[in-house]
């Protein structure tokens, strides 16, 4: 990869076009900024869990906003000017880098978004009538309506990007976009076959620690 010359660093470091290393305000702010939320995000979760230590880690209503920022916080690293560090990289190596590490993000929020497996046969014994509302928004209900939500969200915005690149043939924007959609549909796959198998065949392991299914065998 290709060093900029020590003129063009001003313009190394970009987000969405910012050039964060040129301002050492906006340099700061924005780290500053992105500190807060996620001491703020983390409090919340710290909050929630120690009310009631039986919820997911992460409520569905958090997970919307926070699945969107981490998205594109990774996201927008990559969509830099020519002067920019990752222009360096070409627009198939840059999405091979946010494609894992949406595939990492989504595995987390699998992980963190399952409830447990009583909190699930509560719901489905005792939910309410709105049982639409509860799947998008209910802490005890499964959880793949909310990552199928997700998925549409980061996916959205990757094919927009994916759209944007100039210079670059057909059949290469349709390959990424192939393997964007491919990825969601595995992901919400894999979800579903995680709630599936919290409901009928784990009878005490956390039904979370099954979406990292390296682990699996451990998840007692």
């Amino acid at each position: 990869m290709a060093i900029p010359p020590l003129e063009g660093l001003a313009w190394a470091i970009q987000w969405f076009y910012l050039p964060l290393s040129g301002n050492s305000l906006l340099a700061h702010g924005f780290t500053l900024g992105n500190g807060a939320i996620v001491i703020t995000a983390m409090w919340w979760i710290l909050q929630r869990r120690f009310r009631n230590p039986s919820l997911p880690l992460l409520s569905k209503f958090l997970s919307y906003p926070v699945v969107s920022y981490l998205h594109l916080m990774g996201l927008g690293f990559m969509v830099v000017g020519s002067r920019g560090l990752a222009a360096a990289l070409p627009n198939l190596s840059r999405f091979y880098l946010v494609f894992s590490g949406d595939w990492l993000l989504f595995l987390l929020l699998i992980l963190t978004l399952t409830p447990d497996r009583q909190a699930l046969l509560d719901w489905a014994r005792y939910g309410s009538s709105a049982v639409v509302r509860d799947l998008i928004w209910g802490d005890r209900s499964p959880a793949p309506l909310a990552i199928a939500l997700n998925l549409v969200l980061t996916a959205s915005t990757t094919l927009i990007w994916v759209g944007s690149w100039e210079g670059e043939s057909f059949r290469l924007r349709e390959a990424a976009t192939l393997l964007t959609i491919s990825l969601a549909l595995l992901l919400m796959l894999y979800a579903v076959a995680v709630q599936l198998i919290a409901f009928g065949y784990l009878n005490r392991a956390e039904p979370g620690c099954w979406a990292l299914s390296p682990w699996s065998p451990f998840c007692r």
